[in-house]
């Protein structure tokens, strides 16, 4: 079944898409065997010419995705010129596979847009499409596929009226990522016998689908990356004291997301290499094991958290300090706590953290209803998240509410998150959590500890920075923090990857006019 589901099919489709779809019927057909070469050589490049062009048109319509508000407008629509009508079909259903929502592909041509929408369970496309009759040329279709074509003019009028219809059948439960299986199962019964009592079911495809089977608390002992673009993601997985290997399609950039303990739904076969043969598995769909977030986050140790913060400040300080602005959504107090706020729905609510503690304590108090990201939100649903090592000058999107838990980490940070997310209200309490003042005050060794660095730096010639580290007796984030002022003040020229400094010619100064350490100091003096 897998090579006429993944080999034969794709080839004999996509002369149709492309070509003419006889060759298809001749192949079959034929009897000659030099026909059957020439024809299967003609299918052949038919399905790599649909690869390139799938590909290509699929990177365009995911550009577009960047600028679509997902928590106000339920459909994903995206349109271009010249797009072909053979491949915007297989787009707009990877559009819906990969957002979880309907998605809608469009065609330009001749001022005519002709257009393939896909549709989830549980929202009828053919009825939206109703609710946009008089707009249309023509449709056709069923409850979550369909096709339009309709003059360009009408277009706004027919997005909104889109949205409109798919809003109103919409529910937040319809528009959540799920994936379905079909029971729950222990490394240790996948084995021959079990993926040979599979096979007795095939051939799998669409009315017989493969079986899934959900695994729980699965380490993830290897991810790499493969494929073009990095689009899949090879792993090595462990349940107890069984390992299997396996591959995650188009799961490659969740690579750095995934928790580290999982619960896994996948599907199970033989591999067979060099006579030897092993169960491997298709994983579908990941989600953080019961408890596995706050593993992670205590894992990770205080020195990734100091790390984040210090290149952070970095960044941000070479920015101008903006004014404040009336119209930027801003509220430096709330009258709630925080971190004790009902989340409404399930989009638009970003809590940033950049302490272990505020972080496990939101983990604690929201649990499943948050996603977990690093350095700057990539899901441009917005569904609520919890944005750990924030990158500043990264975040973007389409969020309503912004919450610094820890309080602002640079003079200014509530007021350029507010500049950023024009469409958002950030939160920020009146002053800094415990927690960060603490991170903050450790990441500063004091003057007299910078001193001794300074001197280390003109006695000796350090070619990394663990050497230096250990002489000084300090910390990576002091270390760095000292580096970097030193560099401020003119006293060293300084780069950190490749690790390498110069020592300049000594000039009178005060460490405290270093912006760095004026910024740690203003929060922990």
């Amino acid at each position: 079944s897998y090579t006429l589901g993944f080999q034969l099919g794709p080839r004999l489709n996509a002369a149709g898409r492309l070509e003419d779809a006889s060759l298809g019927v001749k192949l079959l057909l034929t009897e000659s065997q030099s026909e059957a070469d020439t024809l299967a050589s003609r299918l052949d490049v038919a399905n790599a010419e649909r690869k390139r062009i799938e590909s290509a048109l699929l990177e365009q319509a995911l550009s577009q995705t960047q600028t679509h508000d997902f928590t106000h407008e339920p459909a994903l629509i995206v349109w271009g010129e010249g797009w072909h009508a053979g491949v915007i079909g297989l787009v707009a259903g990877r559009l819906c596979q990969r957002f979880a929502c309907p998605a809608a592909v469009l065609s330009e041509e001749n001022g005519l847009l002709h257009g393939s929408l896909r549709s989830v369970p549980g929202i009828n496309i053919h009825q939206c499409l109703q609710a946009c009759d008089d707009l249309l040329l023509r449709y056709g279709g069923h409850e979550q596929a369909a096709g339009v074509t309709l003059r360009k003019e009408n277009l706004p009028a027919f997005c909104q009226r889109l949205q409109d219809a798919v809003r109103s059948r919409a529910t937040d439960e319809l528009l959540l990522p799920a994936q379905e299986y079909d029971m729950e199962l222990d490394f240790s019964q996948a084995d021959e016998a079990l993926t040979q009592a599979l096979s007795r079911m095939e051939p799998f495809g669409f009315g017989n689908p493969s079986p899934l089977f959900l695994c729980r608390n699965v380490r993830i002992e290897r991810r790499r990356v493969c494929g073009a673009d990095g689009a899949h993601l090879q792993l090595t997985l462990r349940q107890n004291m069984r390992v299997l290997d396996g591959i995650a399609f188009g799961k490659g950039p969740e690579a750095n997301e995934l928790c580290d303990v999982s619960d896994v739904v996948l599907a199970v076969g033989m591999n067979t290499f060099r006579g030897q043969k092993s169960v491997k598995c298709d994983v579908k769909a990941f989600r953080p094991a019961k408890g596995g977030r706050a593993a992670g986050l205590q894992s990770a140790g205080r020195s990734a958290f100091e790390n984040a913060l210090l290149d952070d400040l970095l960044q941000a300080g070479k920015q101008p300090r903006r004014a404040e602005n009336s119209m930027d959504s801003l509220a430096r107090a709330v009258g709630e706590p925080v971190n004790s706020f009902p989340l409404q729905g399930v989009r638009g609510t970003l809590l940033i953290a950049r302490t272990p503690e505020m972080a496990l304590k939101a983990l604690a108090r929201y649990g499943d209803k948050l996603e977990l990201c690093k350095g700057a939100p990539t899901d441009p649903r917005c569904f609520h998240t919890l944005l750990l090592f924030p990158n500043t000058l990264r975040i973007s999107g389409f969020w309503r509410r912004v919450v610094l838990l820890d309080g602002e980490a640079f003079e200014g940070e509530a007021q350029l998150l507010a500049h950023q997310l024009t469409q958002a209200r950030v939160d920020c309490p009146p002053s800094p959590s415990r927690s960060l003042c603490a991170l903050m005050k450790g990441m500063d060794a004091g003057d007299a500890a910078y001193r001794e660095l300074y001197r280390l730096l003109r006695k000796s010639v350090f070619s990394a920075p663990e050497a230096l580290c250990e002489a000084a007796g300090l910390t990576a984030a002091q270390t760095r923090t000292g580096l970097w002022a030193f560099a401020q003040l003119g006293l060293i020229s300084y780069t950190e990857s490749p690790f390498s400094y110069v020592v300049l010619p000594a000039s009178s100064c005060a460490l405290g006019d270093s912006p760095l350490l004026t910024q740690l100091r203003r929060i922990t003096r």
